[in-house]
């Protein structure tokens, strides 16, 4: 097992047989052979999605009809065509179904080294500071291509990004954004899945016309800010979160919930606020962490904005440049 959640299991998989896409009609007229998607061997991370626990009186066709509708968002997502090819975007390899369970398993590519959580709270020195530099620009792509496609995560956290190994010796790494089910589409509503440690103030208060663009850009910059905080471990740390850095440990429950939503609210120019402890982040970082934290939305910069003004800076000792072709097709 490779992890799991709320509401879904992550395993280890070997492909026993090579899988081949479903012919389309086009195909049949012309004789082409099927497409092959995954040869045989090949390993891959299987997620099975599974209805939420029972309870609150909640009926077990409303438990599953939930759970399709994860599932079928979750593939929506991935296949969408702005989305399937994009590198900073995982994608589904494969659909399978075994004749006994209710629900279909995604064959996903396998991250290999698991998710970002994994990678900041395992023992040992962590990412690099050019790793490091790479995962704050692969983030801030990837979940800029989700709202180019009009659509919104609401559940970005480092559990939810995986890093991949990069042939470029170079850069080494790549992460990549995952975990769709609880996604929207830009005016449709609120994401059906979220983690409060990970959200933004106005989602953690429960304001309404939240403008979940905005919401994500908070929870991004929070992703950020526990990258660059990350200092060398001894042992597996209990979370990967730079807010568990700025609370009392001896705080559980309920009051460690209420300091959690004072740090979020605080006023920007305040001591306490997330901003001002940010201070002792580099520069380029630092700005970007002011444009995207700030506990009040419009204070906030979307997506391309940051991408064109501070990415650029931050990326000077890369070459990335997937980066500049973005940052011009912005200002295209």
């Amino acid at each position: 097992m490779l992890g799991g959640g709320y509401s879904a299991v992550v395993l280890r998989h070997a492909t026993k047989e090579d899988v081949f896409a479903l012919a389309t009609e086009d195909d049949i007229v012309a004789q082409r052979s099927p497409k092959l998607v995954t040869k045989s061997g090949t390993v891959v991370a299987f997620k099975m999605i599974t209805p939420r626990p029972s309870g609150n009186g909640v009926s077990d066709m409303l438990r599953k009809s939930e759970a399709f509708r994860t599932i079928c968002q979750e593939i929506k997502v991935c296949c969408h065509p702005l989305l399937r090819s994009h590198e900073n975007i995982s994608g589904i390899l494969y659909v399978a179904w075994q004749r006994s369970e209710d629900f279909p398993w995604l064959a996903l590519d396998l991250a290999a080294f698991g998710t970002l959580e994994d990678v900041l709270t395992a023992p040992g020195e962590g990412p690099t500071h050019k790793q490091k530099l790479n995962l704050t620009v692969d983030v801030a792509l990837g979940v800029m291509a989700l709202h180019r496609a009009g659509i919104i995560h609401g559940d970005l956290k480092p559990a939810n990004i995986l890093v991949h190994h990069c042939q470029d010796s170079d850069r080494q790494i790549v992460g990549k954004v995952t975990d769709f089910g609880g996604s929207i589409s830009i005016g449709h509503g609120s994401p059906s899945i979220g983690t409060p440690l990970w959200c933004a103030p106005e989602v953690a208060a429960t304001i309404t016309n939240t403008d979940w663009k905005l919401a994500d850009v908070w929870s991004y910059g929070l992703i950020v800010a526990s990258i660059w905080s990350h200092i060398p471990l001894s042992g597996r740390s209990s979370s990967s979160c730079y807010l568990d850095r700025l609370i009392p440990q001896h705080l559980e429950g309920s009051a460690r919930n209420a300091r959690l939503f004072l740090i979020k609210t605080e006023p920007d120019s305040s001591a306490g606020s997330i901003i001002s402890h940010c201070m002792y982040f580099p520069s380029a970082v630092r700005l970007l962490l002011s444009s995207t934290l700030s506990c009040l939305p419009v204070r906030r910069l979307d997506f391309n904005t940051l991408i064109s003004r501070y990415l650029s800076l931050i990326c000077e000792d890369l070459d990335r440049e997937s980066v500049m072709n973005t940052i011009h097709s912005i200002h295209a």
